[in-house]
């Protein structure tokens, strides 16, 4: 696997857990608006990422 196949199966999957991972996250840090931070920090890297790359 090449490391731009590893990137779009980490964002595939990221994309499709996205539910669980914010609610292992409010259930963590018991702040909902962190747990939507973190999660839209993230989703803005891979977008970041892919644009570079385009």
């Amino acid at each position: 696997m090449t490391s731009g196949q590893i990137a779009a199966q980490i964002e595939t999957t990221f994309r499709q857990e996205h539910g669980k991972v914010l609610a292992v996250l409010i259930a963590t840090l018991g702040d909902f608006a962190l747990a939507i931070d973190i999660v839209d920090f993230r989703q803005h890297q891979f977008e970041y990422k892919k644009w570079e790359k385009d």
